[in-house]
């Protein structure tokens, strides 16, 4: 049976929502402007335009599994992030929103200041897709980044997405468990800036969480331990030891978590200047800090 644009976006619509999707009206019209591969913004255009029984045969098919709660993102195979296009699989988390106030702080800061000799140079643990890491290098022309994951699914996605942007010649892709396959010390890995992404969801609230994100995205990149706070203690423990002097430290934070990060040990410690900022839901998200000179803040 054949069918009309509009027709068939209300059929999809009322599929998604009894199968208790969210934005079920925005996720039938993204799947079908991927199955036809045209713009959402061209979409009243073709509004009227009949579909043949075949191609609704293909879209109900992708509607069926976005209703079995597969991401949107994970079907289309993109996200965009920072302006750019990402591919993603369940190799890898999907980029949000709140992770681009991330990366325009290390962004900001970088454009505000002096250029270091060399130019700047940035660590990003637990990269995944690459997002933090090429969205840097997209925006900073004299940045060199390591990009490192413990996932080598994660490390290949992150690779080809560097490459389709243009900026794999600038990012070095290492597996790596936080710091494990880093050298400190004078002779070692030292960077400008240390970024990152981590697990930061309480064990146990990982049951809790939306279908999309438990089913499918990899968990080893959700699950922060018991208190949230596992990776951000292995990366404060370490960091002082890969920055230069007046390196800067951007760490992702849950909305609730900002007090706690701020007075672990390796902050309160290591780091100085201490700054929370908002997502643009004004929620507590990024935790930017300064590495103490010792010398002369004794």
């Amino acid at each position: 049976m054949s069918l009309e644009v509009k027709e068939i976006l209300k059929i999809a619509e009322a599929c998604l929502s009894e199968a208790g999707c969210d934005e079920c009206r925005l996720h039938a019209e993204e799947l079908l402007c991927f199955m036809m591969g045209f713009d959402r913004g061209k979409l009243f255009f073709r509004w009227n335009d009949i579909l043949s029984e075949k191609s609704c045969e293909a879209y109900f098919e992708l509607v069926d599994t976005r209703a079995s709660r597969k991401p949107l993102q994970y079907i289309t195979g993109g996200q965009e992030f920072m302006g750019i296009r990402f591919e993603v699989d369940e190799r890898v988390l999907i980029p949000r929103l709140d992770t681009e106030t991330l990366a325009t702080a290390a962004i900001d800061f970088m454009k505000g200041a002096k250029a270091p000799a060399g130019g700047w140079k940035a660590l990003d643990i637990g990269t995944g897709s690459g997002a933090v890491a090429v969205s840097l290098c997209r925006h900073i022309d004299d940045l060199k980044a390591t990009a490192v994951d413990i996932s080598q699914g994660a490390l290949a996605a992150a690779k080809k997405n560097a490459a389709a942007v243009g900026v794999a010649g600038r990012i070095k892709f290492i597996e790596s468990d936080v710091f494990s396959a880093l050298r400190p010390g004078f002779a070692g890995a030292k960077f400008n800036i240390i970024i990152s992404n981590p697990p930061y969801i309480r064990s146990g609230d990982m049951a809790g969480l939306q279908r999309e994100i438990r089913e499918h995205e990899p968990a080893i990149a959700l699950d922060g331990g018991e208190d949230g706070l596992d990776i951000f203690r292995r990366i404060l423990e370490g960091a002082h030891l890969y920055l230069k002097k007046k390196g800067m430290i951007f760490l992702e934070i849950g909305y609730d978590q900002a007090e706690a990060v701020a007075k672990l040990p390796g902050m309160e410690e290591n780091f100085a200047d201490i700054k929370v900022l908002k997502d643009l839901g004004g929620r507590d998200r990024v935790i930017a800090a300064r590495l103490k000179d010792k010398r002369k803040e004794r």
